[in-house]
C-alpha cells in the first residue's frame, strides 16, 4: 500500500454518541459505519463525492467541517483522533478501543486499522475499494510515516497547556506556551523572574514579523495580511541578563576557596559592561552588552544541570578585564571595546561549536558598525527602533532578523511589538506557522518545530474553532485564502483541511457531503451525522437555522425578541395598556427588520387612536414565524445578502 494521505473515519469506544455509535466520517468520499454488537464495518463510495472539488491539481484533496453546540464534544473529537493517531505513530500500546481507516493516495486504497479487542471484524466495501487491515500494537503501520498532523486553537485551554503534544506539530496557544517554557526552563535559560507569558510572546513577535518579511510582502496571494503601520524593537529586561549572570554564577558548584573569588569576578564584569555603555546608553550601546552578556551565559553557564566549571569563567572574565581600565577604553567608540573583548574571547574558547556561536556575535557587532548611522536615524529618545515596514527598511529587518537568530537562543533580549488587532495577530500567528512547516528556522530559533522532512507525504490540518477573532470579511474569506496558501507552500505533499467552527459564512463553502454535525438533546445525549442540509453556497440565515440547530429559537437575540414579544402580544393579544406609549414606539423605531416594524408602527398608532385592532389568524401566523426565525421572508433576506455582499467587495 501507499503512503498515508487522509483520515476518512474514526470510530473510538470512549466517544459516547447516542446514535449506537456508529462512529464519524471525516470525509465526503465515503459512507462509513461500524457497528459494535456484530463486529461489523461497512465502506461505501459517496456517488455525490466529486474529486478534484476544493483544487484541480488534488493536492489539496479534501476539506471537511465539523459543527455542533457548545459541549458537543467538537474539540473532544479532534483530540481523540491526534491522540489515536499519535499512539500509532509512536508505537505506544493503546489505551483506548478504536478503528482509524486512512486513504492512501489513491482513492479507494484503503488501510484499516483496528485495535485487538476488535479482533475478528468483519469489513465489507464496495467494488473498486481496496483494504489493508491491520491490528494496532500488534504490526508497525509504515505507511504512517509520512503523515503529519498540525493543529491549531487559538483558545488558552488548559487540556492544551497541560497534555502531551498531541501530534509532532500542536501549534494551540496552551501548548505553544508550555512548550516555550519548557524549553526554556530544561536549559535554565528563565528562572522566577521573568514572565513566561510574556517571553512567550515576545518570541511569536518576532517569529511573525520574520514571516512578514520573508513571505507575506512578497507573495503572489491575494491574501490581505495584515502588515503593521510601524515595527518598534526595544531592548527587554534591561536589568534582567545582569541579574540573571550574577546569580547562577553562585549556583555553579566550584571549590569552596574559589567562591568568593568568583562571586566578585562576575560583580566586576556586570560593572565593567555598564560602565563602558552606560556612558553612551544607546539601542547599538544596550544591544552590544547583552550580545556580551549572552556570550557569558552560552560559554560559561552549563545548560541542562550545573556543574563543575572548568576554568571557563575564569577565562571569560579574563578577556574583559581591560574594559575596568579607563585609561585603556576611554576616547575609544564600543565597537572597538566590543571586537576586542570576543577576540579575547575566541583566543580562549577554541572549539569548533564555540568558535561558529562567537563567529556569529562578531558578525552582529560589524554590522551594527555598518548600519551605525541608518540606526541613529531610526532610534526614539526612548531606545527603540521605530520601523516603517516597506521596500526602503526590507534589507535592514532581514539582516537584523537573520542575526538575532543566529544568537538568541540562551537570553533573547529584544523586545518586538506591532500595532495589531487580536484578530489580525492570530490571523498572521496562523499564516506564520503554517510557513514555519516548510521554511523552519529550527536550526537557529529553538522555540520553532523542526520543518516538515522528505518522507512527509500527507498532512492532516486541524483548525479547531478557525472562527475565532476574525471578522466576517475574513471568515468569507478562510477557506479560500487557507487553500491557496497551502497550495503554495505545500507544494508536493497531499493536504486535508479539518475545521471546527459557529460560523455560518465559513460553513457555505462546504458541500453537505463534508459536513460532520454533533448535536446534544436537552439530556445531554450527542448525536453525529452528516448531510443534514445543503450547506453549500447557502446564505447565513438559512445556516443559521438549519446548521446550528436554532430551528426552535430563530436568530434574533433573545433580549430583543423579549422586547418586542411583550409589545406585539399586550397590541394583539392582551388588548391590555401598553404603559409609557412614547417608549414604546422607540423601542419600534429600534427594529431593523422592516416587516415587524411597520406592522407594530400601524398596530401602536390604531392602538393610540383607540381603534379596534383585529388581527387574523393568517397575521398572528405571519408575525410568530417572522419572530421565530425570519426564514420565510425572502424579500428581506435578498436584501440583506445584497448589503453583506456590497460591505464585502
Amino acid at each position: 500500500m501507499q503512503m498515508i494521505r487522509d483520515i476518512v473515519y474514526h470510530w473510538n469506544s470512549n466517544i459516547e454518541l447516542d446514535n449506537d455509535n456508529e462512529g464519524v466520517v471525516l470525509s465526503g468520499k465515503y459512507i462509513i459505519k461500524y457497528i459494535r454488537k456484530n463486529n461489523n464495518l461497512s465502506i461505501q463510495y459517496n456517488d455525490d463525492y466529486m474529486e478534484g472539488f476544493w483544487e484541480e491539481n488534488k493536492k489539496i484533496h479534501d476539506c471537511f467541517a465539523i459543527v455542533g453546540d457548545n459541549g458537543a464534544g467538537k474539540t473532544m473529537l479532534v483530540n481523540r483522533i491526534m491522540e489515536d493517531v499519535q499512539n500509532i505513530k509512536s508505537s505506544n500500546l493503546p489505551t483506548d478501543t478504536f478503528i482509524i481507516v486512512a486513504e492512501g493516495q489513491q482513492y479507494g486504497d484503503l488501510l484499516v486499522g483496528y485495535t485487538e479487542q476488535l479482533k475478528g471484524i468483519k469489513i465489507v466495501f464496495d467494488n473498486g475499494i481496496k483494504c489493508k487491515k491491520v491490528i494496532i500494537g500488534k504490526n508497525s503501520l509504515p505507511e504512517l510515516d509520512g503523515f503529519e498532523i498540525a493543529y491549531f486553537h487559538n483558545s488558552l485551554s488548559y487540556k492544551d497547556y497541560f497534555c502531551e503534544s498531541r501530534c509532532n506539530y500542536d501549534f494551540s496557544l496552551g501548548q505553544m506556551i508550555n512548550r516555550h517554557r519548557k524549553t526554556t526552563y530544561e536549559m535554565h535559560y528563565d528562572d522566577l523572574n521573568k514572565d513566561n507569558i510574556k517571553n512567550y510572546y515576545d518570541n511569536e513577535a518576532f517569529r511573525i514579523i520574520s514571516f512578514l518579511y520573508n513571505y507575506a510582502l512578497h507573495n503572489d496571494l491575494e491574501i490581505e495580511f495584515p502588515v503593521p503601520k510601524v515595527i518598534l524593537v526595544g531592548i527587554a529586561d534591561i536589568h534582567y541578563n545582569e541579574d540573571y549572570i550574577l546569580n547562577k554564577t553562585k549556583q555553579i558548584r566550584v571549590d569552596p576557596k574559589k567562591e568568593e573569588a568568583l562571586s566578585e569576578a562576575s560583580y566586576n564584569f556586570a560593572k565593567a559592561i555598564n560602565k563602558f555603555v552606560d556612558t553612551q546608553r544607546t539601542w547599538i550601546s544596550c544591544t552590544i552588552k547583552n550580545l556580551i552578556f549572552n556570550c557569558f551565559i552560552t560559554l560559561c553557564i552549563p545548560s541542562i544541570i550545573p556543574n563543575n566549571i572548568s576554568g571557563e569563567d575564569k577565562r571569560f572574565f579574563e578577556a574583559c578585564a581591560f574594559l575596568n581600565n579607563e585609561s585603556e577604553i576611554n576616547g575609544q567608540n564600543i565597537y572597538i571595546h566590543a571586537i576586542k573583548v570576543i577576540e579575547n574571547i575566541k583566543k580562549s574558547f577554541e572549539d569548533a561549536r564555540n568558535k561558529q556561536f562567537l563567529k556569529a556575535i562578531e558578525n552582529f557587532i560589524e554590522w551594527l558598525k555598518r548600519r551605525d548611522l541608518e540606526i541613529k536615524q531610526f532610534e526614539t529618545i526612548d531606545s527603540q527602533l521605530y520601523i516603517v515596514p516597506c521596500k526602503n527598511t526590507e534589507n535592514f529587518m532581514r539582516e537584523l532578523l537573520e542575526l538575532y537568530s543566529e544568537i538568541n537562543f540562551a537570553s533573547p533580549f529584544f523586545d518586538f511589538s506591532f500595532g495589531v488587532s487580536t484578530g489580525e495577530y492570530y490571523f498572521l500567528s496562523v499564516f506564520s506557522n503554517l510557513y514555519s512547516m516548510v521554511e523552519s528556522n529550527s536550526a537557529k530559533y529553538a522555540y520553532d518545530y523542526s520543518k516538515l522532512n522528505d518522507k512527509t507525504s500527507g498532512i492532516l490540518l486541524i483548525f479547531d474553532e478557525a472562527d475565532l477573532s476574525m471578522h466576517p470579511r475574513w471568515q468569507r474569506m478562510y477557506m479560500k485564502w487557507v487553500i491557496d496558501f497551502c497550495k503554495q507552500v505545500f507544494r508536493d505533499i497531499y493536504v486535508k483541511i479539518v475545521i471546527t467552527t459557529h460560523s455560518p459564512i465559513l460553513l457555505s463553502d462546504f458541500p453537505a457531503h463534508d459536513v460532520l454535525y454533533l448535536q446534544k438533546d436537552r439530556e445531554g445525549k450527542i448525536f453525529a451525522y452528516t448531510g443534514k442540509s445543503n450547506t453549500f453556497g447557502s446564505n447565513i440565515h438559512t445556516l443559521f437555522l438549519n446548521s446550528f440547530f436554532l430551528e426552535d429559537h430563530g436568530i434574533m437575540g433573545a433580549f430583543a425578541e423579549e422586547k418586542i414579544n411583550f409589545i406585539a402580544k399586550t397590541i394583539f393579544e392582551d388588548k391590555g395598556e401598553l404603559e409609557n406609549l412614547e417608549e414604546n414606539r422607540k423601542v419600534i423605531n429600534y427594529i431593523g427588520e422592516g416587516i415587524i416594524r411597520e406592522k407594530l408602527e400601524n398596530a401602536i398608532n390604531k392602538y393610540e387612536k383607540n381603534e379596534f385592532i383585529s388581527i387574523d389568524l393568517n397575521g398572528r401566523k405571519v408575525i410568530r414565524e417572522t419572530l421565530l426565525g425570519l426564514n420565510d421572508q425572502k424579500k428581506y433576506l435578498d436584501q440583506l445578502i445584497k448589503e453583506l455582499e456590497g460591505k464585502i467587495q
